[in-house]
């Protein structure tokens, strides 16, 4: 995975291997004070290579997951605060008969 950043803003994030959907999630936490400073921002990471090859069995993606882009903003900027990103992979099996 690869990450861009830019003075105070990540400018993208790209994967150097697609071979299955990938989504993520996002969000600010303040160490210092051991919470949670924004809200979960969620998105959809898969090439379009894998969702063409995902098409047949998923037939509706939901607009909500489509989102590229997001803004965070902090009322009191701090370098106790951390952006965390969690990604995670769901397994594709293919049977072939």
């Amino acid at each position: 995975m690869t990450f861009s950043i830019q003075s105070t803003y990540v400018s993208g994030v790209r994967l150097e291997m697609e071979i299955e959907p990938i989504f993520a999630s996002m969000a600010l936490y303040d160490v210092k004070e051991r919470k949670k400073v924004s809200e979960n921002f969620y998105f959809d990471m898969t090439s379009e290579a894998v969702k063409k090859l995902l098409e047949p069995h998923v037939p509706f993606q939901d607009v909500s997951s489509l989102a590229r882009s997001c803004i965070f903003q902090l009322t009191q900027p701090s370098c106790d605060v951390f952006l965390v990103i969690r990604v995670r992979l769901i397994h594709t099996y293919i049977m072939v008969i």
